[in-house]
C-alpha cells in the first residue's frame, strides 16, 4: 500500500541517459530527488527501426528496475499521514503520543511530539 501511495506522488524526472525521480512533502514543500541512475545503455542512440524498438524495450525495463529501487528506498524516508494523508518526510513527520502525523496536523490539533529525524540529520535523504 505505501508504494501506491508513493507512486501517486513521484514526479519522474528522467532523462535518456539517467533514471531520476522526485517526491513532494506535503508539510514543508521540500522536492526531495533519488540519485540519478545511469541508463546501461545510456549515449547508444540507435537509427535502424528495428534497434530502436529493442533499445525502447531496455529502457523501458530500465526505468521500471530504477523506478521500483528509488520507491524502495523512498519507503524508508517519507510516511502518509493518517489525518490529512499528505506525503510527508521524516522531518515533518511526529511521533506523537496517541498517534504520528505531520507537524502541521499536529500544529493545528495542538498535539506534540518529536520528528522522526532532527533537522541536523537532514540532507538529500536518498
Amino acid at each position: 500500500m505505501m508504494k501506491d501511495e508513493l507512486i501517486k506522488h513521484m514526479k519522474d524526472c528522467s532523462t535518456e541517459d539517467t533514471f531520476c525521480f522526485k517526491f513532494l512533502c506535503s508539510s514543508c514543500g521540500t522536492w526531495y530527488y533519488s540519485k540519478p541512475i545511469p541508463f546501461s545503455r545510456a549515449g547508444s542512440r540507435v537509427s535502424d527501426e528495428n534497434k530502436k524498438v529493442i533499445y525502447d524495450a531496455l529502457y523501458r525495463r530500465g526505468w521500471i528496475n530504477a523506478r521500483n529501487a528509488v520507491l524502495d528506498d523512498a519507503i524508508n524516508h517519507f510516511s502518509i499521514c493518517p489525518i490529512c494523508h499528505g506525503l510527508i518526510c521524516d522531518r515533518c513527520f511526529l511521533l506523537c503520543n496517541e498517534i504520528e502525523m505531520c507537524k502541521n496536523c499536529a500544529e493545528r490539533l495542538h498535539e506534540s511530539g518529536k520528528p522522526v529525524i532532527s533537522e541536523t540529520a537532514v540532507s538529500l535523504i536518498f
